[in-house]
């Protein structure tokens, strides 16, 4: 009898209304919610997006315990994150977050009191100017050598799989620009800092994936702690080789001659977890996100050989093959450029988004949103907006040939929580995809289309596909 009770109020406690103008969504169980609306064979972002066709630009929908927000509109994400950021800047302390930051001490998990002074002080490393002067080098020396590798390749005929090399080539520029940290032509993904931080982290995101019940069911939340802290956090691992560095470097440090963000970071009094949590998100973030979007751009242009052959005749006849071609040098190119933003728009690599936790009651778009709504934004549907992007499901970088500006296409977000390394991260994806395919062919083995299925993890990614190097 109990049990039928507590079902009843469950169902009754996530059908009731909190006003006259609560969004829409499905119909909640006892429990779990409208988790049940996720189970399919198809990927998360895809049964959202069909819901959206649905219920429309704001959708309700209880995630076990967690009434949530699913934002489908690129103008009322603006709308939240931009013009009502101030209740929409924090987010959630649910139990996967909190394994990546136990305390949200940190830039990418950590309340507004916390990541605003951090944000504030790193943003002028990031800004246009300072990340030609700053991340150049980096980014010219680790693309030097990536070239280097399909060189090797084209030669010898060998296949190679470029997954691996685009996350070294990104991991390397993060390490030598954040702490001084060098990869050597000659290491693997398996070796050194990156072969204790990417197998690691891949195992723990594969146990959380596992553990979603228990982020949702608040009452399963201290089991979910007990088994991961019996078969062991290896994040935690991860961030203890970074405070190896943190340690040396504050050991070692020259006031007057910093030598790189993490002196920067020192010089603002950080304490020591604080440096560790901060030099983690900056090095973990933009190595996964940047990494995998080049890894779908090497596919599509594989599948796709008529799109690049479009993209290395301009590079050639801008540059010729002799000349490298400089993140700098975008607005040379408009047709590489466009397809590397068709390819963060067609494939963005978090299309669920980090989630946001509503600090006070709202109305936004006529829609009541109560104080603690989880907020989501849902980057698959507003990145596939056909009133924005016709044929949205059509890879076509000439959409981005345009002056025209497409105010859905927000791959980094918007407002002040944005990506702080979008500049990076440009700069670097464009730098490596142009000096590759104006110097190479790449193409399947076999002649056929690859597999384009998506692989999950920190962010999705493709398959590991071996390619066939040709020198141009």
């Amino acid at each position: 009898m109990t049990l039928k009770l507590f079902l009843v109020y469950s169902f009754i406690k996530k059908n009731a209304k909190f006003s006259t103008s609560d969004p829409k969504g499905p119909l909640s169980l006892p429990i779990i919610g409208g988790l049940y609306c996720l189970i399919s064979r198809d990927p998360p972002q895809l049964r959202l997006h069909s819901l959206s066709k649905k219920y429309g630009k704001l959708m309700s929908i209880w995630f076990g315990d967690n009434y949530s927000i699913i934002v489908n509109d690129a103008s009322l994400l603006t709308e939240m994150n931009s013009k009502n950021f101030k209740i929409f800047s924090d987010r959630p302390p649910t139990p996967t977050l909190r394994l990546f930051s136990p305390d949200f001490n940190d830039l990418l998990m950590g309340p507004h009191k916390t990541w605003k002074p951090i944000r504030h002080a790193l943003s002028p490393h990031f800004t246009k100017t300072k990340t030609s002067e700053l991340w150049s080098d980096a980014i010219n020396e680790y693309g030097e050598q990536l070239t280097r590798k399909l060189k090797e390749h084209a030669q010898s005929g060998e296949l190679l799989k470029l997954n691996d090399f685009f996350k070294k080539y990104t991991f390397a520029v993060a390490c030598k620009v954040i702490f001084s940290y060098k990869i050597e032509y000659t290491d693997t993904i398996q070796d050194g800092l990156m072969g204790k931080t990417f197998g690691p982290l891949e195992r723990m995101i594969t146990k959380m994936a596992h553990g979603q019940l228990f982020e949702t069911i608040h009452a399963l939340s201290p089991i979910y702690y007990m088994l991961i802290s019996k078969i062991g956090n290896e994040i935690e691992d991860v961030k203890g080789e970074v405070r190896k560095y943190v340690k040396e470097h504050v050991q070692t440090i020259d006031k007057n001659k910093p030598r790189d963000m993490l002196d920067f970071m020192i010089l603002q009094d950080y304490d020591e977890d604080l440096l560790t949590n901060v030099t983690f998100d900056l090095m973990i973030t933009g190595v996964e996100t940047s990494a995998n979007t080049l890894s779908w751009a090497a596919l599509f242009l594989v599948n796709q050989p008529h799109i690049q052959e479009k993209v290395s005749s301009e590079l050639r006849d801008a540059f010729g093959l002799d000349t490298r071609v400089q993140s700098n040098n975008k607005q040379d190119t408009p047709y590489t450029h466009a397809m590397l933003k068709e390819v963060l728009r067609y494939k963005h690599i978090a299309p669920i988004g980090f989630p946001r936790v509503a600090l006070e009651p709202i109305v936004i778009d006529g829609c009541f949103i109560p104080k603690g709504t989880h907020v989501i934004p849902n980057y698959y549907t507003i990145l596939r907006d056909p009133n924005c992007f016709p044929n949205p499901d059509v890879f076509m970088p000439e959409r981005f040939l345009t002056n025209e500006r497409l105010e859905s296409y927000l791959p980094f977000n918007v407002g002040e929580r944005n990506c702080l390394g979008l500049h990076v991260a440009m700069d670097e994806m464009y730098s490596a995809l142009a000096n590759i395919f104006k110097n190479f062919k790449i193409s399947s083995p076999t002649g056929k289309q690859l597999d384009e299925s998506e692989v999950a993890g920190i962010a999705i990614h493709p398959l590991n596909h071996a390619y066939k190097i040709e020198a141009r």
